[in-house]
């Protein structure tokens, strides 16, 4: 079972301040693959005032310098984020369907999975 204990709040992994949790459901078998937490009203608030702080140096910077931040912090293979498992190829297994045939990658596409960590680093 895959089981997330924390936030992505301000750069880095955070527990939630509450114990609640949501159950990650496989769509196709409606098994249960894990859990994130829930979070609160003081996640919440923590995350809009990271979000806040964030804005104001983001803002200033061009569309272009944005583009660099996010191309430079974009995945160069198929590995999982620091600190992450990879989870998608056993939820392409326990699927009844025939796993997505591969598309062509296209330089302007959004990766499939962004690297918040590696932009934090590269803001500071």
């Amino acid at each position: 079972m895959i089981e997330h204990g924390a936030h992505y709040i301000g750069g880095q992994s955070q527990a939630s301040n509450g114990s609640d949790t949501i159950a990650v459901v496989n769509a196709a078998t409606k098994e249960v693959m894990g859990s994130i937490p829930a979070g609160n009203a003081q996640d919440a608030d923590e995350a809009v005032r990271a979000a806040r702080e964030a804005f104001g140096s983001w803002s200033t910077k061009s569309p272009a310098e944005r583009a660099g931040y996010l191309k430079r912090a974009a995945p160069t293979g198929p590995e999982p984020l620091p600190g992450r498992t990879d989870h998608r190829q056993s939820a392409i297994r326990c699927s009844p369907w025939p796993p997505p045939r591969p598309r062509p990658s296209k330089r302007a596409a959004a990766p499939a999975i962004f690297n918040w960590t590696r932009l934090g680093a590269l803001l500071q």
